[in-house]
């Protein structure tokens, strides 16, 4: 699969993630009486909201924790390579950025640096 077909199926795959956290947090039912005298519902929906916490700087695997404490997810990583070896595996950048309200559960895009790959050598 290419790049683009794979970043397809990853977009696919969160928004179906999304849409059942969304369901499962139907919180609101309010019973309300019809003209016929026959009882009806209407459901509101409450997603529930969050501060996406600033990670940039922070290894990976702490950033990673810090996340998903907070209710978000790190399922899409990008990596880039560190030709100094002194960053690897530090967060460079991260989508949406630290502060940021949005709804618990949402995709945080984090750029992570990187060994080079051979035949560069860390010294």
């Amino acid at each position: 699969m290419d790049g683009a077909g794979e970043l397809e199926k990853v977009y696919r795959q969160e928004a179906t993630r999304i849409r059942a956290a969304l369901a499962a947090r139907l919180v609101t039912a309010t019973d309300t009486q019809g003209f016929s005298g026959s009882s009806s519902f209407t459901w509101s929906i409450h997603p529930a909201m969050g501060t996406v916490p600033n990670v940039v700087g922070l290894r990976f695997g702490p950033a990673q924790t810090a996340l998903q404490a907070a209710g978000f997810d790190s399922g899409l990583i990008n990596y880039v390579d560190d030709s100094t070896c002194k960053k690897i595996g530090k967060v460079i950048s991260q989508s949406p950025a630290g502060g940021t309200v949005t709804f618990q559960g949402s995709l945080v895009i984090l750029t992570v640096w990187q060994m080079p790959p051979p035949p560069f050598q860390c010294e």
